[in-house]
């Protein structure tokens, strides 16, 4: 089963997580709209470098947006370090 086939098959399943990491090694540039989608802020909060790497403004933009104020202060860790 391929990379694509594999990401439907766990997104029909619920396991999101799992196709957010396929989304990684694709490097998929609808990653942003999934983590929304699916509220994936707290799978991706290990992962900001990954997102700075795909998109500066749009990794910064969904830190922004995300108004929790503990996930935001793990970006900022992970920004800093």
């Amino acid at each position: 089963m391929n990379l694509h086939n594999l990401t439907f098959r766990y997104i029909n399943e619920r396991q999101y997580d799992r196709a957010l990491n396929i989304y990684f090694k694709l490097r998929r540039p609808d990653v942003f709209e999934f983590i929304q989608e699916h509220d994936l802020f707290s799978t991706v909060q290990d992962k900001i470098s990954l997102l700075l790497e795909f998109d500066e403004k749009r990794a910064l933009d969904l830190l922004i947006n995300k108004t929790d104020e503990n996930m935001v202060s793990r970006f900022y860790g992970k920004l800093i370090s």
